[in-house]
């Protein structure tokens, strides 16, 4: 059984939306798979519909940047509620400050 418990799509860094995505893994034949866009749920309630259109096992999933001890760290996060609106809450600061971020080194290049 193929597994890919690490998929990207337009609302993070990746190159195709929720439905591409699944569209191009059931071609693959992957059968469980779980949408890991970067500090975002907001691809996931798609990617659960057209995964069990296609008979794919969806995982609820989210990769988080974090910083520990002055460390940049990604952490896969399975499984959790994506209707928190606390952790949702959290989720939308993070990628306020990362754009703001972003934002400041383009202001920087000269």
């Amino acid at each position: 059984m193929l597994i890919d418990l690490q998929l990207h799509s337009t609302y993070s860094d990746g190159y195709l939306t929720p439905t591409q995505l699944v569209e191009f893994i059931a071609r693959n034949g992957i059968k469980v798979a779980s949408l890991t866009d970067h500090n975002t749920f907001y691809g996931q309630e798609e990617f659960r519909k057209i995964c069990i259109q296609n008979d794919i096992k969806p995982i609820v999933g989210v990769e988080l940047y974090v910083t520990f001890h002055k460390k940049r760290l990604n952490i896969l996060w399975y499984n959790m509620d994506c209707s928190d609106a606390e952790f949702c809450r959290i989720l939308n600061e993070t990628q306020v400050r990362r754009r703001a971020s972003v934002r400041g080194t383009f202001r920087n290049i000269k």
